[in-house]
């Protein structure tokens, strides 16, 4: 699955999953949060707007569906 037509993951090895906002520099950062089954986490990041958030919430619970 392709999150913000940026970054791919393997629906497979997710371990764990969620959203939030990053604290950076002041900001409030919309992210998806991925820990997958070797360990290892990422983020995928959004546009710190209210279109941002709403498509991190859609991607979100596109992938809740899927799993």
């Amino acid at each position: 699955m392709v999150f913000n037509d940026r970054q791919g993951v393997v629906l497979d090895d997710i371990a764990r999953f969620w959203k939030a906002d990053k604290q950076s520099e002041g900001q409030n950062i919309p992210c998806l949060f991925f820990v997958d089954i070797r360990g290892s986490s990422f983020h995928v990041t959004y546009s710190e707007s209210a279109q941002g958030r709403h498509l991190r919430d859609e991607e979100f619970s596109e992938l809740v569906r899927k799993l």
